[in-house]
Protein backbone atom coordinates (compact mmCIF):
# COMPACT_ATOMS: atom_id res chain seq x y z
CA UNK A 1 0.00 0.00 0.00
CA UNK A 2 1.27 3.61 -0.60
CA UNK A 3 -0.09 6.83 0.30
CA UNK A 4 0.47 10.65 -0.23
CA UNK A 5 -0.59 12.32 3.36
CA UNK A 6 -0.38 16.40 3.52
CA UNK A 7 -0.75 18.77 6.29
CA UNK A 8 -0.98 22.49 6.40
CA UNK A 9 0.92 24.99 8.61
CA UNK A 10 -1.09 27.23 10.92
CA UNK A 11 -0.78 30.46 12.47
CA UNK A 12 -3.03 30.12 15.69
CA UNK A 13 -4.35 33.29 18.31
CA UNK A 14 -4.73 36.53 15.29
CA UNK A 15 -4.77 38.81 18.28
CA UNK A 16 -7.24 38.34 20.67
CA UNK A 17 -8.02 34.82 19.70
CA UNK A 18 -5.67 33.08 22.36
CA UNK A 19 -5.83 29.50 22.53
CA UNK A 20 -8.79 28.74 20.28
CA UNK A 21 -8.46 30.91 16.51
CA UNK A 22 -6.60 29.66 13.98
CA UNK A 23 -5.91 29.47 9.81
CA UNK A 24 -4.73 27.03 7.54
CA UNK A 25 -2.00 28.59 5.05
CA UNK A 26 -1.26 27.08 1.58
CA UNK A 27 2.68 25.86 3.06
CA UNK A 28 2.43 21.99 3.49
CA UNK A 29 4.50 19.01 5.11
CA UNK A 30 4.28 15.93 3.25
CA UNK A 31 5.07 12.46 4.02
CA UNK A 32 4.98 9.43 1.59
CA UNK A 33 4.27 6.20 2.95
CA UNK A 34 5.00 2.65 1.63
CA UNK A 35 4.10 -0.51 3.61
CA UNK A 36 6.48 -3.09 3.11
CA UNK A 37 6.98 -6.49 3.68
CA UNK A 38 8.33 -7.50 7.49
CA UNK A 39 7.01 -6.63 10.76
CA UNK A 40 7.39 -3.28 12.84
CA UNK A 41 10.57 -1.49 11.43
CA UNK A 42 10.33 1.87 10.26
CA UNK A 43 12.86 3.37 7.22
CA UNK A 44 12.55 7.41 7.06
CA UNK A 45 13.87 9.83 4.92
CA UNK A 46 13.73 13.78 5.68
CA UNK A 47 14.15 16.65 3.42
CA UNK A 48 13.84 20.40 4.08
CA UNK A 49 12.83 21.97 7.56
CA UNK A 50 14.84 19.72 10.34
CA UNK A 51 17.08 17.35 8.11
CA UNK A 52 20.03 16.75 10.05
CA UNK A 53 18.31 17.14 13.12
CA UNK A 54 15.27 14.97 13.53
CA UNK A 55 15.52 12.09 13.94
CA UNK A 56 14.98 9.16 11.50
CA UNK A 57 14.01 6.44 13.37
CA UNK A 58 11.16 4.86 15.28
CA UNK A 59 11.74 7.54 17.88
CA UNK A 60 10.50 10.72 15.21
CA UNK A 61 7.25 12.48 16.53
CA UNK A 62 5.41 11.42 13.83
CA UNK A 63 6.43 7.69 14.02
CA UNK A 64 5.66 7.81 17.84
CA UNK A 65 2.36 9.22 17.72
CA UNK A 66 1.42 6.79 14.58
CA UNK A 67 2.64 3.64 16.75
CA UNK A 68 1.02 4.92 20.02
CA UNK A 69 -2.47 5.55 18.29
CA UNK A 70 -2.28 1.99 16.92
CA UNK A 71 -1.37 0.90 20.18
CA UNK A 72 -4.74 2.40 21.33
CA UNK A 73 -6.91 0.63 19.68
CA UNK A 74 -5.38 -2.91 20.89
CA UNK A 75 -3.21 -3.14 17.13
CA UNK A 76 0.32 -4.84 18.32
CA UNK A 77 1.43 -5.41 15.01
CA UNK A 78 1.82 -3.94 11.74
CA UNK A 79 3.83 -4.09 8.66
CA UNK A 80 7.06 -2.62 8.06
CA UNK A 81 6.95 1.10 6.76
CA UNK A 82 9.19 3.38 4.34
CA UNK A 83 8.28 7.15 4.81
CA UNK A 84 9.77 9.91 2.63
CA UNK A 85 8.81 13.25 4.61
CA UNK A 86 9.21 16.62 2.92
CA UNK A 87 8.99 19.33 5.65
CA UNK A 88 8.57 22.91 4.37
CA UNK A 89 7.31 24.28 8.21
CA UNK A 90 9.54 25.93 10.01
CA UNK A 91 10.24 24.08 13.38
CA UNK A 92 9.82 25.85 16.48
CA UNK A 93 8.66 29.07 14.82
CA UNK A 94 4.99 29.79 15.35
CA UNK A 95 3.48 27.79 12.31
CA UNK A 96 1.88 24.93 13.40
CA UNK A 97 4.81 22.24 12.37
CA UNK A 98 4.31 20.22 15.82
CA UNK A 99 0.50 20.48 15.31
CA UNK A 100 1.27 19.28 11.55
CA UNK A 101 2.96 16.38 12.60
CA UNK A 102 0.89 15.25 14.71
CA UNK A 103 -1.68 15.34 12.56
CA UNK A 104 0.19 13.29 10.14
CA UNK A 105 1.09 10.56 12.82
CA UNK A 106 -2.81 10.33 13.68
CA UNK A 107 -3.62 9.83 9.97
CA UNK A 108 -1.00 7.53 9.01
CA UNK A 109 -2.19 5.24 12.16
CA UNK A 110 -5.75 5.65 11.06
CA UNK A 111 -4.95 4.64 7.74
CA UNK A 112 -2.77 1.34 9.01
CA UNK A 113 -6.38 0.61 11.01
CA UNK A 114 -9.38 1.13 9.47
CA UNK A 115 -9.34 4.59 7.78
CA UNK A 116 -9.19 8.17 8.00
CA UNK A 117 -11.58 10.09 10.34
CA UNK A 118 -11.19 14.35 10.67
CA UNK A 119 -12.90 14.31 13.89
CA UNK A 120 -11.36 11.75 15.05
CA UNK A 121 -7.63 13.28 14.42
CA UNK A 122 -8.82 16.85 16.10
CA UNK A 123 -9.48 14.90 19.54
CA UNK A 124 -6.34 12.63 19.38
CA UNK A 125 -3.72 14.89 17.90
CA UNK A 126 -5.78 17.75 20.47
CA UNK A 127 -4.94 15.89 23.02
CA UNK A 128 -1.20 15.48 22.08
CA UNK A 129 -0.76 19.27 21.42
CA UNK A 130 -2.38 20.10 24.63
CA UNK A 131 -4.56 22.77 23.03
CA UNK A 132 -7.00 22.90 19.29
CA UNK A 133 -5.87 26.11 17.83
CA UNK A 134 -3.35 25.16 15.49
CA UNK A 135 -4.89 21.56 15.09
CA UNK A 136 -8.24 22.44 14.38
CA UNK A 137 -7.43 24.49 11.12
CA UNK A 138 -4.23 21.55 10.37
CA UNK A 139 -7.35 18.91 10.34
CA UNK A 140 -9.91 20.84 9.10
CA UNK A 141 -8.46 23.75 6.93
CA UNK A 142 -9.65 27.50 6.64
CA UNK A 143 -10.29 30.06 9.73
CA UNK A 144 -11.01 27.01 12.70
CA UNK A 145 -12.58 28.50 15.69
CA UNK A 146 -12.44 25.85 18.24
CA UNK A 147 -12.46 25.25 22.31
CA UNK A 148 -12.03 22.21 24.75
CA UNK A 149 -14.38 20.97 26.94
CA UNK A 150 -14.21 19.62 30.61
CA UNK A 151 -14.04 16.24 29.52
CA UNK A 152 -11.07 16.33 27.44
CA UNK A 153 -12.98 16.47 23.70
CA UNK A 154 -12.41 19.61 21.10
CA UNK A 155 -14.99 21.05 19.18
CA UNK A 156 -14.18 23.25 16.08
CA UNK A 157 -16.49 25.49 14.18
CA UNK A 158 -14.98 27.19 10.85
CA UNK A 159 -15.62 30.73 9.45
CA UNK A 160 -15.14 32.18 5.99
CA UNK A 161 -12.22 33.74 4.82
CA UNK A 162 -12.21 36.40 2.06
CA UNK A 163 -10.24 35.14 -1.13
CA UNK A 164 -8.72 38.20 -1.32
CA UNK A 165 -6.89 38.08 2.07
CA UNK A 166 -3.38 36.99 1.91
CA UNK A 167 -0.98 36.98 4.87
CA UNK A 168 2.50 37.96 5.61
CA UNK A 169 5.06 35.98 7.52
CA UNK A 170 7.85 36.94 8.14
CA UNK A 171 10.11 33.94 10.06
CA UNK A 172 13.29 34.76 12.01
CA UNK A 173 16.11 33.07 11.83
CA UNK A 174 16.27 32.34 15.53
CA UNK A 175 13.38 29.80 16.95
CA UNK A 176 11.36 29.78 20.43
CA UNK A 177 10.20 27.04 21.98
CA UNK A 178 6.23 26.94 23.09
CA UNK A 179 6.57 25.80 26.73
CA UNK A 180 8.91 28.94 27.02
CA UNK A 181 6.77 31.21 25.59
CA UNK A 182 3.52 30.11 27.13
CA UNK A 183 5.79 30.46 31.13
CA UNK A 184 6.01 33.85 30.38
CA UNK A 185 2.05 34.58 30.49
CA UNK A 186 0.23 35.44 33.73
CA UNK A 187 -1.86 32.86 35.43
CA UNK A 188 -4.86 35.59 36.25
CA UNK A 189 -5.89 38.39 33.95
CA UNK A 190 -8.31 41.41 35.14
CA UNK A 191 -11.77 41.75 33.85
CA UNK A 192 -10.90 45.08 31.80
CA UNK A 193 -8.49 42.31 29.90
CA UNK A 194 -11.07 39.85 29.02
CA UNK A 195 -13.62 42.15 27.93
CA UNK A 196 -11.39 43.36 25.34
CA UNK A 197 -10.36 40.15 23.70
CA UNK A 198 -13.81 38.63 24.08
CA UNK A 199 -15.46 42.06 22.63
CA UNK A 200 -12.53 42.80 19.53
CA UNK A 201 -12.75 38.78 18.26
CA UNK A 202 -15.98 39.38 16.53
CA UNK A 203 -14.79 42.07 14.81
CA UNK A 204 -11.84 40.35 13.41
CA UNK A 205 -14.23 37.39 12.47
CA UNK A 206 -16.75 39.47 10.80
CA UNK A 207 -13.49 41.33 8.88
CA UNK A 208 -11.60 38.69 7.36
CA UNK A 209 -15.06 36.85 6.16
CA UNK A 210 -16.23 39.78 4.61
CA UNK A 211 -13.20 41.25 3.69
CA UNK A 212 -13.21 44.46 5.71
CA UNK A 213 -10.05 45.73 6.49
CA UNK A 214 -11.23 48.56 8.86
CA UNK A 215 -13.05 45.93 10.92
CA UNK A 216 -9.65 43.21 10.47
CA UNK A 217 -7.72 46.48 11.72
CA UNK A 218 -10.05 46.72 15.08
CA UNK A 219 -10.32 43.50 15.58
CA UNK A 220 -7.42 41.97 15.70
CA UNK A 221 -5.88 43.88 19.06
CA UNK A 222 -4.72 41.21 22.45
CA UNK A 223 -4.29 41.93 26.04
CA UNK A 224 -3.81 38.31 26.83
CA UNK A 225 -0.52 37.19 25.11
CA UNK A 226 1.35 39.65 22.70
CA UNK A 227 2.89 42.45 25.32
CA UNK A 228 4.36 39.34 27.35
CA UNK A 229 6.00 37.52 24.45
CA UNK A 230 6.92 40.57 23.09
CA UNK A 231 10.55 40.62 24.95
CA UNK A 232 11.54 37.32 23.81
CA UNK A 233 11.12 38.18 20.16
CA UNK A 234 13.96 40.83 19.27
CA UNK A 235 12.82 43.53 16.76
CA UNK A 236 9.00 42.38 17.09
CA UNK A 237 7.71 46.11 17.78
CA UNK A 238 9.16 47.51 14.37
CA UNK A 239 8.76 44.39 11.96
CA UNK A 240 4.53 45.04 13.11
CA UNK A 241 4.86 48.56 12.31
CA UNK A 242 6.61 48.26 9.15
CA UNK A 243 4.02 45.94 7.76
CA UNK A 244 1.56 48.15 8.77
CA UNK A 245 3.21 51.14 6.99
CA UNK A 246 3.53 49.12 4.13
CA UNK A 247 0.03 48.87 3.51
CA UNK A 248 -0.97 45.85 5.90
CA UNK A 249 -3.88 46.17 8.24
CA UNK A 250 -3.41 44.39 10.89
CA UNK A 251 0.01 42.32 12.24
CA UNK A 252 0.33 40.47 14.70
CA UNK A 253 2.69 37.43 16.92
CA UNK A 254 1.47 34.14 15.69
CA UNK A 255 0.82 31.31 17.78
CA UNK A 256 3.71 31.51 20.74
CA UNK A 257 6.14 33.20 17.91
CA UNK A 258 8.32 34.11 16.89
CA UNK A 259 6.87 34.30 13.59
CA UNK A 260 5.18 38.04 13.15
CA UNK A 261 2.58 37.77 10.38
CA UNK A 262 0.42 40.30 8.93
CA UNK A 263 -2.61 40.65 6.92
CA UNK A 264 -3.06 42.37 3.57
CA UNK A 265 -6.03 42.93 1.63
CA UNK A 266 -4.71 42.19 -2.26
CA UNK A 267 -7.02 44.76 -3.54
CA UNK A 268 -5.56 47.87 -1.45
CA UNK A 269 -2.02 46.70 -1.04
CA UNK A 270 0.90 44.93 -2.46
CA UNK A 271 1.36 41.63 0.10
CA UNK A 272 5.23 41.39 -1.35
CA UNK A 273 5.76 45.30 -0.50
CA UNK A 274 4.28 44.52 2.94
CA UNK A 275 7.07 41.23 2.77
CA UNK A 276 9.80 43.32 1.87
CA UNK A 277 9.13 46.21 4.51
CA UNK A 278 9.38 43.26 7.25
CA UNK A 279 12.17 41.75 6.37
CA UNK A 280 14.32 44.92 6.12
CA UNK A 281 13.16 45.90 9.17
CA UNK A 282 14.55 42.71 10.37
CA UNK A 283 17.50 43.55 8.91
CA UNK A 284 17.28 40.67 6.69
CA UNK A 285 17.09 38.80 9.71
CA UNK A 286 14.21 36.99 8.53
CA UNK A 287 12.62 35.09 5.28
CA UNK A 288 9.36 36.23 4.61
CA UNK A 289 6.18 34.02 2.35
CA UNK A 290 2.87 35.32 1.01
CA UNK A 291 0.54 32.91 1.95
CA UNK A 292 -3.12 32.32 1.01
CA UNK A 293 -5.86 30.79 3.63
CA UNK A 294 -6.13 27.56 1.80
CA UNK A 295 -9.89 25.71 2.64
CA UNK A 296 -8.71 22.10 2.91
CA UNK A 297 -6.99 20.50 5.87
CA UNK A 298 -4.89 17.35 6.13
CA UNK A 299 -5.60 14.69 3.77
CA UNK A 300 -4.07 12.02 1.69
CA UNK A 301 -3.60 13.27 -1.61
CA UNK A 302 -4.02 11.20 -5.15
Amino acid sequence: MKWRLRAPATSANLGPGFDCLGVALDLWNEVEVETLAGEGDVQLQLEGEGAGQLPTDDSHLLVRVAYDYLRSRGISRWPTLRLACLNRIPLARGLGSSAATRVLGVMLGQLLADGLNAHEALQVAGRLEGHPDNVAPAVFGGLACSLAESDGSYHSQDWPVHPDWRLVVAIPTFTLETEHSRSVLPIHYTRQDAIFNLAHLPWLLRGLGEGRADWVKLGCQDRWHQEYRMPLIPGMGPVLQAALGAGACAAYLSGAGPTLAAWVDRRAADPEKVAQAMHDAWFGRARTRVLAVVPQGAHAAD
